[in-house]
């Protein structure tokens, strides 16, 4: 792999939100110190050598009518094969992977909130039910943080939330895309979409268009003027239903070989205490309380990326001391079965 400091700078920017403008790669460039021209041509190059994996609308699964968990599986070795494949062609899979446990298939879910978990699982496993020794259902009881931000350049910052409070917005530019800005981050009650906000919503799951004007073309794939679908972006970001537009990296293209998992006993009464200082750590970029059971008693799940797991190793060690706990493991990923956005909204 080899990028220039005008690469890893733009690469960083690419997991921000976009700038909320009518010339977003133009914002870019102003960060970056390239011109809109040359972040397009970037950004393609990085696309089609596959270190950026796509660029579209990450989206708040809670607030448009669905609910995800992590699920925790445990497969026979000679039913590996199978199961993940199985899982893998679900709709509602994001993520997949075969980790070093005796859970060793873990995947998100995310179904309609009316739908059950454990009834959706059922039925997915009806027909390798021979395979499998059993699973966890484990979704987040509380987020301390999220958000994939990989630092490639010396002069980057570490970011916990790269979206501004509400506090943060402007009202000068509030209106019109006249300026650069991300919405604010809150959270509001469950969204009531209508056919043309669904409608907007299936566009941006697609890819962002890399071209100078990209709002006028996704306007155009969604049968709107461009004022019009603007307004509804804006109003479905302010609401929470799209969290931010970015780029999704393939860590592993840029070194970070060492995707730890890393799970900590942590009692109830000091979880949240120490949820907040493992969130402090930079090389942590999700953390999360979920349920424990008999045979799986961690409570306190860190994503953690490095180059070496023995850099990760020391790194979760470090969290350990910090919090108080002795009691923990690590899981890596030895092989990804699936890694992409779920499509909530299928564009007819």
């Amino acid at each position: 792999m080899n990028l220039d400091t005008a690469d890893r700078r733009l690469l960083e920017e690419i997991q921000r939100d976009l700038p909320f403008c009518r010339r977003p790669f133009a914002g870019i460039g102003e960060r970056c110190g390239l011109s809109e021209e040359e972040v397009i041509l970037r950004l393609e190059k990085l696309l089609s050598d596959g270190i950026i994996r796509d660029i579209s609308a990450i989206l708040k699964a809670d607030r448009i009518g669905f609910k995800s968990t992590l699920v925790a599986t445990r497969v026979k070795p000679e039913n590996v094969e199978e199961v993940a494949t199985l899982v893998s062609a679900h709709p509602g899979v994001s993520h997949n992977y075969l980790r070093n446990h005796s859970f060793n298939l873990w995947f998100t879910l995310a179904i309609p909130e009316r739908k059950d978990f454990k009834e959706e699982l059922e039925k997915l496993f009806s027909t390798v039910r021979e395979g499998i020794h059993g699973y966890l259902i484990l979704p987040a009881l509380r987020t301390f943080k999220i958000g994939i931000n990989f630092r490639l350049s010396g002069d980057s910052i570490n970011r916990r939330d790269e979206t501004p409070t509400r506090g943060d917005r402007s009202s000068s530019i509030a209106r019109g895309l006249s300026g650069c800005y991300a919405p604010g981050s809150y959270d509001p009650p469950f969204v009531l979409l209508n056919s043309t906000e669904k409608r907007v919503l299936a566009v941006l799951e697609e890819d962002f268009p890399l071209s100078a004007e990209p709002w006028r073309m996704l306007a155009d794939r969604a049968g709107l003027n461009e004022e019009d679908f603007i307004e509804i972006v804006e109003k479905l970001k302010s609401r929470g239903a799209v969290k931010r537009i970015s780029g999704i990296l393939r860590h592993r293209r840029l070194g970070f070989d060492a995707n730890g998992m890393a799970c900590f006993s942590v009692p109830e009464d000091e979880i949240a205490l120490s949820g907040e200082k493992a969130a402090e750590f930079q090389e942590v970029t999700h953390c999360y309380q979920r349920p424990t059971f008999p045979e799986w008693p961690y409570s306190l799940f860190c994503m953690v990326h490095a180059n070496k797991r023995e850099e990760c190793e020391r790194i979760v060690g470090r969290i350990a001391e910090e919090i108080g706990c002795s009691d923990y493991t690590i899981l890596y990923s030895t092989r990804e079965f699936k890694k992409e956005r779920v499509k909530y909204f299928i564009r007819v």
